[in-house]
């Protein structure tokens, strides 16, 4: 990803603690976006693992609307 400006990665799988500080460690919160793996996973589990991160609160705005916002144009 440090490579390549383009390449983004969605949440959907992350499950392992300190995953998501790691990455937004290493390429920024600019290029995570939420995904919920809604209908195979809970949406609650999904936010949860966001919002209870040890990662910023502007880091949690980016990754949860934010960034789907920047790419869509809105």
């Amino acid at each position: 990803m440090r490579k390549h400006d383009n390449v983004l990665v969605d949440t959907r799988e992350l499950r392992t603690p300190g995953a998501l500080r790691f990455l937004v460690d290493q390429v920024g919160a600019d290029r995570v976006i939420f995904g919920s793996g809604c209908l195979r996973n809970s949406m609650a589990a999904a936010l949860g693992y966001i919002t209870d991160s040890d990662i910023t609160d502007e880091a949690k705005e980016k990754i949860l609307a934010g960034n789907i916002r920047r790419l869509l144009g809105m």
